[in-house]
């Protein structure tokens, strides 16, 4: 499991490292190493005393839904798109599809594979 962590200065010299998500999970150590360590270890011995679980939630079903009558924000027909997400349209959503009849398009994408294929051949530097 892989999991944030936010790593900040403590009190004096000491660094301090908070697992985020996890109330509760975090740790305080001389370096930044040895709170990792120390906070991988908390978390091993939360693990092992419980479990985590996907929580199903049904939510109460209102007529109205959570808002009086009227104190729901009107949605902007501009900005909303099929998934029924009602923020701004998706900036290279109007590009979408420009090159489906270009027949040079197939000839493009080989060219790009080739490059990426080349550079992933490539020893990467550490």
């Amino acid at each position: 499991m892989t999991h944030p962590v936010f790593i900040e200065k403590d009190q004096g010299d000491a660094v301090k490292a908070t697992m985020i998500g996890w109330p509760g999970l975090s740790v305080s150590a001389a370096t930044r190493q040895e709170a990792l360590a120390k906070l991988q270890e908390l978390l091993r011995q939360r693990l092992a005393s419980g479990e985590v679980v996907q929580l199903d939630i049904e939510l109460p079903e209102t007529e109205d839904g959570p808002f009086e009558e009227g104190e729901a924000e009107e949605v902007n027909p501009d900005y909303a798109d099929p998934t029924g997400d009602h923020g701004p349209p998706h900036p290279w959503l109007e590009s979408a599809g420009i090159f489906e009849n270009n027949p040079l398009f197939d000839e493009v994408l080989e060219e790009i594979e080739a490059y990426r294929r080349q550079i992933d051949a490539k020893p990467r530097k550490k």
